[in-house]
């Protein structure tokens, strides 16, 4: 009996580590990393259990939570990657947000939505594309009306003049 009790204890024991990622492979169909844990202990293809709807690859040196089902080391699994390296700080309680390593963000603040990003940002629906890049805003398709009107390529203005003159009002036409 008393054998018995330290076997389970002893798995207990074992059935979660602490590990490094060394390598990620996302071709397969459930994603798997290779770890290292402890000093000398690694693991190849262990699978990372990713929340449905969510995806990440994380970077070599993220810090695992890797779980042993049934205290066994021979069936690991990484239950939670995280990356203290890039992980934005001083959130409030409450927040949210999905972030990676080149300082992109969306944040779901207490005040509202914050997209940060340093590169571009681009949405598409259907066939119209809108960038917002540091050069600028590029759309692409579709039509743009302000209160109806087209103020895109095809929008009219009236007593159009040569030189330093302003322009009348754009024409009533609708798109």
């Amino acid at each position: 009996m008393r054998n018995s009790v330290r076997d389970i204890a002893g798995r207990g024991l074992l059935g979660l580590a602490r590990a490094v990622l060394k390598a990620p492979n996302d071709a397969t169909k459930m994603q798997s990393v290779a770890v290292r844990i402890l000093h000398d202990e690694a693991h190849e293809a262990v699978e990372h259990w990713h929340p449905y709807g969510f995806f990440s690859v994380p970077l070599e040196g993220a810090e695992a939570l890797v779980g042993f089902l049934g205290g066994s080391r021979s069936h690991p699994i990484a239950l939670a990657i995280a990356d203290r390296r890039h992980r934005p700080q001083n959130s409030q309680a409450g927040e949210v947000g999905l972030h990676d390593d080149q300082e992109q963000l969306v944040h779901l603040t207490r005040d509202g939505i914050a997209v940060t990003s340093p590169k571009k940002l681009t949405l598409t629906v259907g066939s119209v594309t809108f960038t917002l890049s540091p050069d600028g805003v590029d759309i692409q398709g579709g039509t743009i009306k302000h209160n109806g009107k087209s103020i895109g390529s095809d929008h009219q203005h009236t007593g159009v003049k040569a030189g330093s003159d302003t322009s009348g009002p754009p024409s009533n036409i609708s798109v």
